[in-house]
């Protein structure tokens, strides 16, 4: 099992430089592996610290405590809570990553999905799900709502000039559309520049809309 950092007075571990020095030869043998085992311990007990760490709930600041999480390190044993909650975490993620993948088939296939398509969907997942680990969550995407605005219209002259060229817009191949969606967005950059204006004129009217409520945008 991996050791637990020295604590000081009141329990709070002691930061690495007030620490005693690690015998690593003894960790080695106690792992019974090589040094870099040893190094990846140490590099985990690190990255586990929570100190000055701070999480949002409904817009204010929390500091977690210093010894917050310091038992999740690599090598630490789950208890059957723990490991029933990892498990569907685990089968949680799974199902957000691959709803997409399976909407966009549907989409693809209007009505009944075909037992073929349903089969190639199985297998991809049983792989997926077999190759699947978890990844430390890095800072939010900033969310593009020009981005967002222009490829909805640039969607909508595409599906408007397919109907009016009597084509139906669901025979196309998977992608087809975004490709073309891309395309279009590419060649005409006039398109941006109206979305722009549109989030920005949303924008304006919203904070007018705040203000006469007496709220802050």
């Amino acid at each position: 099992m991996p050791t637990t950092p020295p604590r000081g007075p009141g329990g709070k571990f002691l930061p690495k430089s007030a620490q005693p020095a690690q015998d690593h030869s003894t960790v080695t043998k106690q792992y019974n592996h090589d040094d870099t085992d040893v190094e990846d311990q140490d590099q985990a007990e690190a990255d586990a610290s929570t100190e000055g760490q701070q999480i949002l709930i409904q817009k204010l600041p929390f500091t977690l405590p210093d010894s917050f999480g310091a038992e999740y390190v690599a090598g630490h044993v789950l208890t059957a809570n723990e490991a029933i909650a990892l498990r569907q975490a685990k089968i949680d993620n799974l199902r957000n990553a691959w709803a997409p993948k399976v909407k966009k088939a549907k989409d693809f296939h209007p009505g009944e999905l075909p037992a073929e398509a349903v089969a190639k969907l199985q297998q991809e997942f049983h792989d997926y799900a077999l190759s699947y680990e978890f990844s430390v969550r890095g800072p939010r995407q900033v969310q593009d709502p020009v981005g967002h605005e222009a490829a909805k219209m640039a969607k909508g002259i595409i599906m408007a000039k397919l109907k009016e060229q009597g084509y139906d817009s669901k025979t196309l191949a998977e992608g087809q559309l975004d490709s073309m969606v891309e395309a279009l967005l590419a060649k005409r950059p006039e398109i941006r520049q109206e979305a722009q204006r549109r989030v920005d004129q949303l924008k304006a009217v919203s904070e007018m809309a705040l203000g006469d409520l007496g709220l802050k945008a």
